[in-house]
């Protein structure tokens, strides 16, 4: 039992990244879309991720991710890049490659609101900046993969820190 664990727990923060990333480009709704969906205007609906650019291999280094450091470890897998964020996979990274690109994250100014959160075989951790950007990371050690998702906030940005010892 034990070990399923170990597989289920690293797939399960994948689907709550890409939730994450879904909810940010279908919550990004504006006027027109909710009088198409009343009736009142005969508009074509959009589908969001028509926009999405796909690709893998090589760390992006446009919009949003200007503004985090680049990994120098690893090999990058997946990215996915839309108008609301992006979300990036990189594969073959140690527990302290992981641990240490976070604290290149922090200098960069992602240190407000912080969050952390780790089991045996995982880590969580989600921070914003004076912009109001957002970044939300998960580590499985069990991969040795680390998923990162960046987006700009809609909500006010607190400018209170919390210290998150790892």
């Amino acid at each position: 039992m034990n070990k399923k664990l170990l597989i289920i727990i690293p797939i399960i923060v994948v689907i709550i990244i890409i939730a994450i990333i879904l909810f940010f480009v279908f919550n990004n709704k504006n006027e027109s879309d909710d009088n198409f969906l009343n009736g009142t205007n005969q508009a074509p609906v959009h589908n969001p991720l028509e926009d999405a650019t796909l690709s893998n291999g090589q760390w992006p280094t446009s919009g949003l991710m200007s503004k985090i450091p680049r990994i120098s470890v690893g090999t990058v897998g997946d990215v996915v890049e839309t108008d609301s964020g992006t979300s990036v996979s990189v594969f073959n990274i140690s527990l302290s490659d992981y641990q240490n690109y976070i604290a290149q994250v922090q200098h960069a100014g992602f240190n407000i609101n912080e969050q952390s959160t780790s089991t045996t075989n995982s880590v969580l951790y989600s921070s914003s900046n004076a912009e109001g950007i957002s970044i939300k990371t998960s580590y499985s050690t069990e991969t040795q993969k680390m998923s990162l998702v960046i987006s700009q906030s809609t909500n006010s940005v607190n400018t209170t820190t919390n210290n998150i010892v790892q």
